[in-house]
């Protein structure tokens, strides 16, 4: 259980990144004339920010159904 809760406080940080990118990616194209590097560099950090993300929730998500599963086997050996 403190490995998930470890694994949901960097979700929330890659969370933080992505929401921190799309300012960066915003900032990129609303400025004149565009910012082609604070663009690019927002939508790349951006991509790999969200999909950590979801990797980790996907990783929290069977880390809980395991952790269940194991719970329930130690009860019925009792």
């Amino acid at each position: 259980m403190k490995a998930l809760k470890t694994i949901g406080h960097w979700r929330s940080i890659a969370v933080m990144i992505s929401t921190i990118s799309i300012a960066l990616t915003y900032t990129g194209f609303a400025s004149r004339p565009v910012n082609v590097i604070a663009a690019v560099s927002g939508i790349m950090l951006l991509i790999i920010s969200a999909l950590s993300a979801m990797v980790m929730t996907i990783g929290i998500r069977s880390g809980r159904m395991n952790v269940e599963k194991i719970l329930a086997a130690a009860e019925v050996q009792k």
